[in-house]
């Protein structure tokens, strides 16, 4: 869903309507794809959108550095209406999948710098707290493992953390997506799988931004990176993660990983997979 001002200008560079994207889940021969909304939640109508669409979706997909959605407890006017939007989305059950980490394919439409803070656990809690299941995308980890603004995936971990700690019933969840991508290093993955149960995370493969790049990833020109981009990234990606998830999680216990959505979906009565 794309930030608007006053005059209703989209300020998103990147925008596919939930129309859209719903009629392609419904069309012949793409039963295998599931429906992911995306509302801005200033938007006048959020909660009349979220009651359109969701008995179709699977999920509410923010950006927030892309869709400038800020998360600051001293902004009333914000505060608010992302109350009101975290109330419906656990009155729908509907899960809240929230970028965490730097973000880079997506830019954000002006003071980019700025509304990359908002790629974090800022706010999570306060969904969590309402009863909203909430999965935090990539596990925080950064493009290239840099820190930029904060090592948000640190946050990530200590979220958890509390959870467990504090014996809180939130239902908090991360996505593996990306975290196998051509920069990630060894030391990130082990600060990962290390930390989270599998129990807690979630597979995703954040196609169809490439997952691995071939050797020859450095030539110029577009021609190659589609004629990669055209192989079944998707099958490679779950292999990948299939070979490497056991160094962390013995005994097959790592396959629970892909299966955890469904069965997310299944306790909130959303059972879309079936």
């Amino acid at each position: 869903g794309p930030a608007f001002d006053s005059d209703k200008k989209i300020f998103t560079t990147l925008f596919v309507s939930n129309e859209f994207v719903k009629n392609l889940c419904e069309q012949p021969g793409n039963s295998n794809l599931l429906f992911g909304l995306s509302v801005h939640p200033y938007r006048n109508d959020a909660i009349e959108q979220l009651e359109k669409y969701h008995e179709k979706a699977v999920l509410c997909k923010w950006l927030p550095s892309a869709q400038m959605i800020k998360f600051d407890r001293y902004d009333n006017q914000s505060e608010e209406k992302l109350n009101k939007f975290y109330d419906k989305l656990a009155e729908l059950k509907l899960p809240l999948l929230i970028h965490t980490g730097e973000e880079e394919s997506i830019p954000t439409a002006e003071k980019d710098d700025y509304w990359q803070k908002f790629n974090s656990t800022l706010g999570v809690e306060n969904a969590l707290d309402k009863g909203v299941a909430v999965i935090l995308a990539h596990c925080g980890c950064s493009y290239r493992d840099r820190k930029i603004p904060t090592d948000v995936n640190e946050e990530v971990i200590e979220l958890f953390k509390k959870k467990e700690e504090q014996n809180k019933p939130w239902k908090l969840y991360a996505d593996i997506s990306a975290v196998y991508s051509l920069y990630r290093k060894r030391k990130i993955l082990d600060q990962v799988f290390k930390n989270l149960k599998p129990e807690y995370l979630i597979y995703g493969s954040d196609w169809p931004n490439p997952a691995v790049m071939p050797k020859w990833r450095l030539i110029p020109g577009l021609k190659q990176i589609f004629r990669y981009a055209s192989t079944n990234l998707l099958s490679k990606y779950l292999k990948i993660a299939r070979k490497d998830l056991p160094r962390y999680y013995p005994h097959g216990i790592h396959e629970q990983i892909f299966t955890n959505f469904h069965e997310l979906l299944n306790d909130l009565g959303r059972g879309h997979l079936k």
